[in-house]
């Protein structure tokens, strides 16, 4: 829940009593009220810190209600403010006050002014990007490129023409340092004026002020509004036949490019007679990610996520292909979760996840073969009485196929693991629904999970499993391991009233995440799994384990290879280093920065969709 979200649904709050209600309200839900953060600050490791582009997004999803569109103050809040809010397009606003001491103010918040603590929400480059660009906003457009010029004639000569320094007799510190970010812009002018810097002529010193403008931008990116694909990074990919371990020669591979948050080019390239195919002239920094795609017999393959980081400029990319062939016996579904959820005492939601394993070398095209079209690869049949059935991520029409209560998935099942998460709806007739189906596959592991609010489960085919307890709530556990296709396990929920609907709504407000700290990762070691509970949701499942967070549903995607597999191993690398920090070998420092970074590129993939 953000602060933008309470504003909008409580629009007709206009006392100060009621805005501070409000604001301490948000802070709670955040759980940014306490002991205030002390952020550990993160300087750039090759270039300015933040930039003014990706802060724009940020401000303007958190920032407007109160700050207005162009950070004049005069947002839909601000007149009920305790205090004046900032105007940042004033001057003299920035002129005392220095990078670090916004960064300080946006992490930690100011509750005198009702000013809410970013640290916890946000991390610490969102921070510093939102801080480039209230920077940017007292600058004019042009300002910019006068300000380089005024640079370029009274400075460049003893500090270098991008900061770096410069040598020889008239050699100046450098001013890209990381250092500036903690002095105000007051505090570098009389640097300038003071006794011990080299005397300036007085056109020079008429300028001093723009000067300083591209002084600042070496190590702030209030300049950067727009990524700029520059860098001497290179992505080797070596495509191989995993079926016949020969190299792909002239295959077509593509390099699928994002920047921060958003999808920004992509490029093409052959396999060479080594099967090698190399991208060059990349950025290295670490808010830039890359997906290498390859398709082979129409089959697409994706890579994880590449990113370079502080001590190379080089990746290696192996990928590998395969030759159709398999057979249903190399077909499993290794991990299954089948989840209830209650809104309304009419119906019962069911969220079904599979696990698919192709345990082969050769990739499987369904029974029909390679000539059936569409392809007919998996297939499910769920309860006759299902209505609003759905693949959450899934090109419905396109990939997946839906005629009533059945569904088939018509993508090549390539070796390794592929996870698919259905969703459903039972009638609930006089307290009591069924669910329960028949499962076309060897299953070596379903659960059944079903909140502890008073339902009564009948589960003959099932065994008991222990009582699981989480942050919001407990859930009924039930399993069955090793199980040959044709698995048809039947339940029956009954007790289901109105008084259950909203004891599991009042346990999913109480906690955003639902996770049991001792518990193994599941489903290929990743518990992370999209579901809509309300307007959206996420489903986190683990052996054992269900965690329900808000978040939004993707959508339609133009590249829906890219998509089905990134995301999954994105989810899976959060799950992770979850797991490793609740077991001690992350600090929350590193697992803070890495998890923001796979966050991110988790966004990327997901603004790409909706693009």
């Amino acid at each position: 829940m953000s602060l933008n979200w309470l504003v909008m649904n409580h629009s007709h709050l206009k006392t100060k009593t009621s805005l501070i209600f409000l604001l301490v309200a948000s802070m709670m839900v955040l759980g940014l009220l306490g002991t205030p953060v002390q952020p550990e600050t993160v300087w750039a490791q090759s270039g300015p810190v933040g930039a003014a582009y990706r802060g724009q997004s940020v401000f303007n999803k958190q920032c407007t209600e109160c700050h207005g569109g162009q950070g004049r103050g005069d947002g839909p809040l601000a007149s009920q403010a305790p205090v004046p809010i900032a105007d940042f397009t004033d001057p003299t606003f920035i002129d005392t006050r220095s990078p670090q001491y916004l960064f300080d103010l946006i992490s930690n918040g100011k509750m005198d002014s009702l000013m809410p603590p970013w640290g916890q929400s946000l991390s610490q480059g969102e921070i510093w990007d939102t801080v480039a660009y209230v920077w940017s906003l007292h600058l004019a457009d042009n300002e910019f490129t006068q300000a380089a010029l005024v640079y370029q004639v009274a400075c460049a000569q003893c500090h270098g023409d991008t900061g770096e320094g410069g040598s020889g007799d008239s050699a100046g510190p450098a001013l890209n340092t990381s250092q500036l970010l903690s002095q105000d812009d007051e505090t570098l002018r009389n640097a300038v004026l003071a006794d011990s810097h080299p005397p300036v002529d007085n056109a020079a010193l008429a300028d001093l002020s723009q000067a300083l403008v591209a002084v600042r931008s070496f190590s702030l990116g209030i300049g950067e509004t727009s990524p700029a694909m520059t860098g001497d990074g290179v992505i080797t990919v070596t495509v191989g036949n995993g079926t016949t371990n020969e190299s792909m020669i002239d295959l077509p591979v593509r390099l699928v490019i994002f920047e921060g948050e958003s999808f920004y080019d992509i490029q093409d390239a052959m396999s060479d007679e080594n099967g090698v195919a190399v991208f060059a002239n990349l950025p290295t920094d670490t808010t830039w990610a890359y997906i290498v795609e390859v398709i082979y017999n129409s089959v697409p393959y994706d890579s994880e996520l590449q990113q370079f980081d502080a001590t190379t400029s080089a990746l290696e990319v192996p990928m590998f292909v395969y030759e159709t062939g398999a057979t249903l016996d190399d077909v499993r579904i290794s991990r299954a979760h089948w989840v209830v959820s209650l809104e309304n005492p009419n119906q019962v939601d069911i969220g079904e996840l599979y696990a698919f394993t192709n345990t082969g070398d050769r990739v499987y095209v369904g029974e029909g073969g390679a000539d059936v079209m569409p392809p007919k690869v998996l297939s499910f049949v769920f309860p006759e009485d299902a209505v609003n059935l759905s693949v959450e991520g899934g090109d419905t029409g396109k990939r997946f196929i839906i005629e009533g209560n059945q569904a088939t998935d018509t993508m090549p099942l390539v070796p390794g693991t592929r996870q698919i998460l259905f969703r459903y709806s039972l009638p609930v007739k006089d307290g009591s629904a069924s669910l329960g189906h028949v499962i076309q596959y060897p299953v070596d592991f379903l659960n059944l999970l079903v909140p502890d609010v008073g339902i009564q489960v009948e589960a003959p085919d099932w065994t008991a499993g222990d009582l699981l307890k989480t942050q919001s709530g407990s859930y009924l556990n039930y399993v069955l391991t090793k199980q040959p296709a044709g698995l048809d396990p039947q339940t029956r929920l009954t007790n289901i009233s109105a008084k259950a609907v909203q004891q599991t709504t009042t346990n999913t407000q109480q906690g955003q995440q639902v996770i049991d700290a001792n518990a193994t990762p599941g489903i290929s070691g990743s518990p992370y799994l999209p579901w809509v509970l309300a307007i959206a949701a996420v489903l986190l499942l683990t052996a054992g384990t269900v965690l329900v967070v808000r978040h939004q549903r993707a959508v339609a995607t133009t590249m829906p290879h890219t998509r089905r597999r990134q995301q999954e191993e994105l989810i899976e690398q959060i799950a992770d280093l979850d797991d490793a920090f609740e077991t001690g070998e992350l600090d929350r420092s590193d697992y803070d920065a890495q998890r923001q970074m796979l966050k991110t590129q988790l966004a990327a993939l997901m603004r790409k969709e909706q693009a």
